[in-house]
C-alpha cells in the first residue's frame, strides 16, 4: 500500500507540474472568465450595442422593394408600414442614398425559375444582416398563393398533439432541460473519463519508451503501479473538473443568472 501511495504521489506530482494540464485546468477558465468579464463590462458601458452586432436592432426599419416581374399583387396585413414599393432601381437606390429606407429587395422577372432575390443595403453585418429579410419572404409567400390562410398552412401545415395511455407519470416533452440534461451529463462524464485516460495511457507510454517502467516493476508489483497510476491521474481529472464547474458557477454568479431545474421534473 506504501507504494500504490508513492506511485500515487508522483503521478500526481508530475500532471500538476505539467504545463499542458495547467493551460486545459486552469488557463482555459481563466480566458473564458476574462472574456465573459470583458464582455460585460462593454455591456455596462454600452448596453445594447454588443446585442445589435450579433441580432440587429430590435426596432423594424422600413425597408423598399422593386418588383421588376409584378409577383406582389398586394401586401399582407402587418407588413405595409415596413414595405416600401419603387418603380425603379434608380429611386431605390437614391431612396436607400437619402436614408428613407435601410435596405431594398430587387425581385427580377425570372424570380420563379430562379427564387432568387437580390439584396441591397448601405452597411454590412453578415450577423444581423437579414433580420427582416423574413418579412419579404412572407409577403412573397402569401402573392404567389394568393391567400394568407394558406400560405400560414404552408409554414405551418399542422398542429400536433400527443396523448399518452401509459399509467406512468406524464414527461415534459417539450421543456429544453429534456433534452439538454441528459446530453450535459453524458458529455460531463465523457471530459472527465477520456482526460483521465489519456494521461494514464500517456503516462505509460512515456515510461515504456524511456524504459523506466522495467526499473520500476523491480521495486513495485504491476498492480501496485497500475492501482497508483490510475487513483492518481483520476484525482486529477476530477480536480481539472471541479475547476471547470467551479468556473461556470463563478460565470452564472458573475453574471447575475442562476441555473434552476424545475420541482418534479423528470428525464425521459
Amino acid at each position: 500500500m506504501k507504494k500504490t501511495f508513492l506511485v500515487l504521489k508522483y503521478e500526481l506530482t508530475t500532471i500538476l507540474t505539467r504545463p499542458s494540464f495547467l493551460i486545459m485546468a486552469i488557463g482555459i477558465p481563466v480566458a473564458t472568465f476574462l472574456i465573459f468579464s470583458g464582455v460585460s463590462a462593454f455591456n455596462r458601458r454600452s448596453p445594447g450595442q454588443l446585442a445589435d452586432i450579433f441580432s440587429g436592432s430590435e426596432t423594424m426599419n422600413i425597408e423598399g422593394y422593386v418588383d421588376a416581374g409584378g409577383f406582389i399583387a398586394q401586401l399582407p396585413s402587418g407588413t405595409e408600414q415596413l414595405l416600401k414599393a419603387y418603380s425603379t432601381e434608380d429611386a431605390a437606390r437614391q431612396a436607400l442614398s437619402q436614408e428613407d429606407i435601410s435596405a431594398y429587395y430587387i425581385i427580377p422577372n425570372d424570380y420563379l425559375e430562379t427564387g432568387e432575390v437580390i439584396y441591397v443595403r448601405s452597411d454590412f453585418n453578415p450577423l444581423a444582416g437579414e433580420d427582416q429579410s423574413k418579412i419579404m419572404d412572407w409577403v412573397l409567400t402569401v402573392n404567389l398563393l394568393g391567400d394568407e390562410n394558406l400560405a400560414m398552412l404552408t409554414r405551418q401545415p399542422m398542429t400536433l398533439h400527443q396523448t399518452s395511455l401509459s399509467t406512468e407519470v406524464q414527461r415534459d416533452e417539450d421543456n429544453a432541460l429534456t433534452f439538454f440534461v441528459p446530453y450535459m451529463v453524458t458529455i460531463i462524464f465523457y471530459v472527465v473519463i477520456l482526460m483521465s485516460s489519456s494521461l494514464l495511457l500517456k503516462s505509460v507510454t512515456t515510461e515504456k519508451e524511456n524504459r523506466m517502467i522495467e526499473t520500476l516493476l523491480t521495486s513495485v508489483t504491476p498492480l501496485e503501479l497500475l492501482q497508483g497510476k490510475i487513483i492518481g491521474l483520476g484525482v486529477a481529472g476530477l480536480i481539472q473538473t471541479v475547476v471547470w464547474v467551479g468556473t461556470g458557477s463563478l460565470l452564472l454568479k458573475f453574471s447575475g443568472q442562476t441555473m434552476n431545474i424545475p420541482a418534479g421534473f423528470e428525464l425521459p
